[in-house]
């Protein structure tokens, strides 16, 4: 619901504006039920986001919660007028998960969304040396599982596209001292109007009230109710024009995105390009291994193009990707550079509109001709805002 009244996005789903939120959505014929999250993009593709929430799962077949929670989101996805696996998400939200979730199982999933084929992910998964034994555990917890169920069975290769839909999402608001509530203040301090004088705290709190009160009559909230929905504290913090803004702002960098990774090109002449297939693997690999991924090479290599196919194919994942080249960078303040792309947003109102994704990437090309540029300051600014 914040993200939705901040302009932000919705995790798994692509860049778009969130058009509804369905709470309780067990009536409209849904089995993943608790929310159901419906986002426009600007070709008019609608994506719909099926969420299940459970404060406690172990992951594993003798956990009651994740058992039912899985053959509901399978149940979901075999149901064609109910789910487009190539345009929705059946996400799960939890509580905080163990490092064997965090380490094997959602990485997994990844592999999934990034595997060409479903005997591609097979045979990762099989490989003994790439992979590991709880991955392997995981494909057998969810094949045994799904054997219980009356849809169709899971073969490899249902089992595989289901997978690619499926995100396990990890939250900790119900804890003391919750980091993503510290995050979600952070976030609204940033983005409230500066005559606004609620706190965010404050407005945190009315913003959970309204989804309460959403919740316990099972409805549904639009862009064209929010405004009459929004008690007088949440619009005064948080008018219309401000979400018209921070939506632009979204839009420039997917524009300024898609036209930088244009500027690559990938073939060496008209319809002739290498075959890059097993280093773009191993550099998305890499990626979901570390939080920084440098591509070197000499001159000529094609570290640009390596990156630009591996990009593509994280976008298509449903992953937030921003572009950049580090020439754009030369200048004496971040928020310089985020104007000439036509950005109006400050780098600390983005980041905070994004902090609550699970998942995002940060490209810059030819970063090796930092040490060229007249002034490295609003770099350096970008990478202390990606360090906080």
């Amino acid at each position: 619901m914040a993200t939705m009244i901040l302009g932000g996005a919705c995790p798994c789903l692509p860049h778009g504006v969130i058009e509804s939120i369905r709470l309780q959505s067990k009536q409209a014929g849904y089995d993943t039920d608790d929310a159901l999250v419906t986002v426009a993009t600007v070709t008019g593709t609608r994506h719909r986001m099926l969420c299940q929430i459970k404060h406690g799962v172990t992951f594993t077949k003798s956990d009651e919660a994740f058992v039912q929670s899985l053959l509901s989101a399978w149940t979901d996805f075999n149901t064609p007028d109910r789910y487009v696996p190539e345009h929705d998400a059946i996400a799960i939200a939890t509580g905080p998960q163990s490092a064997k979730v965090i380490d094997h199982v959602r990485p997994l999933l990844e592999w999934a969304r990034h595997c060409d084929s479903a005997a591609e992910f097979i045979s990762k998964v099989d490989t003994k040396d790439f992979s590991s034994g709880p991955k392997r555990e995981f494909i057998d917890t969810v094949r045994s599982i799904l054997s219980k169920t009356d849809s169709p069975p899971a073969d490899d290769t249902s089992l595989w596209r289901f997978l690619r839909t499926l995100h396990l999402l990890s939250y900790d608001f119900d804890v003391q001292h919750s980091q993503h509530e510290a995050l979600m203040l952070t976030m609204l301090a940033t983005a409230k109007a500066p005559d606004c004088p609620e706190s965010p705290q404050g407005l945190w709190t009315q913003i959970l009230d309204l989804t309460r009160a959403f919740n316990q009559t099972a409805g549904t909230i639009t862009r064209q109710t929010l405004e009459s929905a929004l008690p007088p504290a949440l619009k005064q913090a948080f008018p219309g024009s401000a979400r018209i803004l921070q939506a632009t702002s979204l839009v420039r960098l997917r524009e300024h995105s898609e036209y930088t990774l244009q500027r690559i090109s990938s073939e060496l002449v008209a319809g002739v390009s290498l075959e890059r297939r097993l280093v773009i693997d191993r550099a998305i690999d890499l990626l979901e291994q570390s939080q920084v991924l440098v591509i070197t090479g000499d001159a000529g290599d094609g570290k640009s193009v390596v990156a630009k196919l591996g990009i593509k194919r994280v976008i298509d994942s449903g992953t937030p990707v921003f572009c950049f080249r580090v020439e754009e960078f030369d200048e004496p303040h971040i928020h310089q550079a985020l104007t000439k792309m036509g950005v109006e947003d400050n780098l600390s109102t983005l980041s905070a509109r994004f902090a609550l994704l699970p998942r995002k990437v940060l490209f810059v090309d030819s970063v090796e001709r930092l040490f060229e540029l007249q002034s490295r300051d609003a770099f350096a600014q970008l990478l202390s805002a990606i360090a906080t």
